[in-house]
């Protein structure tokens, strides 16, 4: 049996197809490592939670069945095909997504869902991409160095003469901060190790969401808003609710914040940064 299920992305399909092929690409919105033998029948092998002594925590491998640049990719994940369908339309694309031969009618459903919600993440990265490329034409900062093509941040392959500032590694304390956890008060001086500018008094967020497949998943802070966090930089299996410490923030390409290290005291984690 096939389901199918489509969405709009305001991207031309040749770079909703590059998104989904070239390993860069991949990276910069799946968080993951990948192998791409770009043909028909090549392998397509995505890894999540790398560890350079045990390998990726997670990793998905499958053959193209289909490639078309800008029209179609087919992936077979054995024993489940996955298809996408990329047709033009005003002002973007729609992608169809197609699920066929999936094991179990129960659950294909929900199987295709973890497509669409990865499909999502596809289409806000190469959306906030394209918003972000329209002010390129102006430096948002000056800078002065007597070699500039080493100054920290620098793109060199970015011919805008744009750069993105770090702030490096800075460790500072944040406030005291109370929490009810199990119902008692836990208070705590804890220190944040912040690589992208982002001063925080409160380490305290909630995970809003959580896909163990994908490696990756979302909490909600007070002060930052939606910040996404991997699964390799937890000491303890999330679920949606967990009152967890974001201890060790960095910046995405897009100036977003990502956290590396997130602990959840209330299941025993090392809050150390």
């Amino acid at each position: 049996m096939s389901v199918t299920k489509q969405i709009e992305i305001k991207a031309t399909p040749l770079e909703i197809f590059e998104g989904f092929v070239k390993p860069q690409e991949l990276c910069n919105w799946w968080q993951c490592d990948a192998i791409v033998d770009a043909r028909e029948g090549g392998l397509w092998v995505i890894g999540w939670g790398k560890d350079e002594q045990l390998g990726h925590q997670t990793v998905m491998a499958g053959v193209f069945q289909s490639y078309k640049p800008g029209e179609q990719i087919s992936v077979f994940i054995d024993p489940v095909s996955i298809t996408l369908d990329l047709a033009a339309v005003p002002g973007g694309s729609i992608v169809s997504i197609t699920q066929s031969n999936y094991p179990d009618p129960s659950s294909e459903d929900t199987a295709l869902e973890t497509w669409v919600s990865s499909i999502f993440a596809l289409k806000s990265y190469l959306e906030s991409k394209k918003e972000s490329l329209k002010s390129t034409n102006k430096p948002t900062v000056n800078v002065m160095a007597s070699d500039i093509s080493s100054y920290p941040g620098r793109d060199v392959n970015e011919p805008s003469g744009m750069y993105s500032l770090r702030s490096g590694e800075i460790a500072h304390a944040v406030e005291t901060v109370q929490s009810s956890l199990d119902n008692q008060q836990d208070t705590g001086d804890y220190r944040v190790l912040d690589d992208g500018g982002f001063p925080i008094n409160n380490p305290w967020a909630t995970i809003r969401s959580w896909k163990k497949e994908q490696g990756f998943g979302y909490v909600e802070h007070p002060e930052l808003g939606e910040v996404m966090f991997d699964y390799d930089g937890c000491d303890f299996e999330p679920t949606e609710g967990d009152k967890v410490l974001l201890l060790v923030l960095k910046k995405t390409w897009n100036g977003k914040p990502k956290c590396k290290r997130i602990a959840c005291p209330a299941k025993g984690s090392n809050t150390k940064a």
